[in-house]
């Protein structure tokens, strides 16, 4: 058989499967492969992928965090990743990160109190990265981590209850408010549950972008809620993003026919814009004022 850049399988010139394939003659370790794509035309064409070979010895698999890489001030690289190793407990965030998108490293990971795993990354005005990570504790967490050290900070467990048990996205807004950086963060704020179905459905709901202020320590002060679907209405893995207008977007999963995954498991997704001037701003004015 011959192999081409994209994992095919040909045998006398015809396609035979992919390497990844159920059906593929050659059986792959049972895991996670990571591959990196690129595009150079903004998403015309793409590259063929190339393997990375990141997962350390011990870890059942090193998975991809879902939603939007980085790329710093300095013009790093870096994609959060997290490896399991066959429960909750043993989920651990950490991240890729790249100087030239050819040679790829991967941090430490983060160890906490408890579990850590698909995280979103954020870039402070000090040039430190800070993680907000799906976890146990009913809370929006983060971490930072300091490239000049090549370290992680302490653990943060905020005072803001959502459903953690949640893929989490965040981004740095547009404009600053009474001078201080704004942080969003989008996510399930609950009702919160405990146990193995904290992360069903029926508590991923009441989608929430949460509003805040990085003051000089590095703390956050919260400056408001903005509301994304109706306290009853679902709200998975999200994803939020600055347009070229100025405006913030946000693209989340509203919708599942039954946990799992298989034929008759798929999510529907939704998609909403924000205007800054009409919306965020008009709202962080009235909570500020309280």
């Amino acid at each position: 058989c011959r192999v081409d850049g994209y994992f095919n399988l040909y045998r006398d010139g015809a396609l035979l499967s992919n390497l990844f394939f159920g059906d593929s003659p050659y059986k792959v370790t049972r895991t996670g492969f990571l591959y990196l794509t690129k595009s150079m035309d903004r998403g015309e064409t793409w590259s063929e992928p190339t393997l990375l070979n990141v997962k350390r010895g011990g870890e059942l698999v090193c998975l991809a965090a879902p939603g939007r890489g980085l790329v710093t001030k300095d013009g790093m690289l870096v994609f959060p990743v997290y490896s399991y190793g066959g429960s909750s407990e043993s989920q651990r965030t950490s991240f890729l990160f790249s100087r030239d998108g050819e040679h790829w490293e991967r941090s430490a990971d983060f160890t906490g109190a408890g579990w850590s795993s698909e995280s979103a990354v954020v870039e402070l005005g000090n040039g430190m990265l800070r993680f907000f990570y799906r976890n146990g504790t009913a809370r929006l967490c983060y971490a930072d981590y300091d490239m000049r050290s090549g370290s992680w900070g302490k653990e943060v467990v905020t005072d803001v209850a959502v459903n953690s048990n949640c893929q989490i996205s965040a981004i740095v807004f547009p404009k600053p408010r009474n001078g201080r950086p704004v942080i969003l963060v989008s996510c399930p704020a609950g009702p919160n549950a405990t146990g193995c179905d904290v992360c069903h459905a029926a508590y991923r709901r009441n989608g929430r972008i949460f509003a805040f202020t990085v003051e000089e320590d590095g703390s956050l002060t919260r400056i408001g809620t903005i509301p994304v679907t109706a306290p009853e209405g679902q709200f998975m893995y999200s994803c939020l993003t600055e347009l070229p207008d100025g405006s913030v977007a946000i693209l989340y999963e509203d919708g599942e026919t039954q946990w799992g995954v298989g034929d008759d498991c798929y999510y529907t997704m939704a998609f909403r814009k924000f205007h800054p001037e009409a919306e965020l701003n008009l709202l962080f004015d009235s909570v500020h004022h309280k």
